[in-house]
């Protein structure tokens, strides 16, 4: 979507997120992700006007030396994050935007 902005939310409690970060390069916000923080589940994408809500996850597994790592390393790319739908909720992601772009 041309005009969507992205909410970055991080975990806060079992099954809740809050928003803490405003973007409109969903790659600029993933690719400062370390992989065990999107293994753990620590953060969601929420996209703005549309309200869709998505999981974070990993193309694949790694073993542990590059549980710290971000999506590129020295040597390129090590892992890439995907978004997972969980579901539309435009109340909550609308909300969640006006509270960052006032505060």
């Amino acid at each position: 979507m041309a005009n969507a902005i992205y909410i970055l939310a991080e975990a806060s409690g079992k099954s809740r997120y809050n928003p803490y970060e405003l973007g409109t390069d969903i790659d600029q916000l993933l690719e400062r992700l370390e992989y065990g923080d999107v293994v753990e589940k620590r953060y969601q994408i929420w996209e703005y006007p549309t309200g869709k809500i998505s999981a974070i996850e990993a193309d694949r597994v790694l073993d542990g030396k590059d549980y710290y790592s971000t999506p590129y390393g020295a040597e390129g790319l090590v892992w890439s994050p995907r978004l997972v739908p969980l579901e539309t909720n435009t109340e909550k992601v609308s909300s969640a935007y006006e509270h960052l772009v006032t505060h």
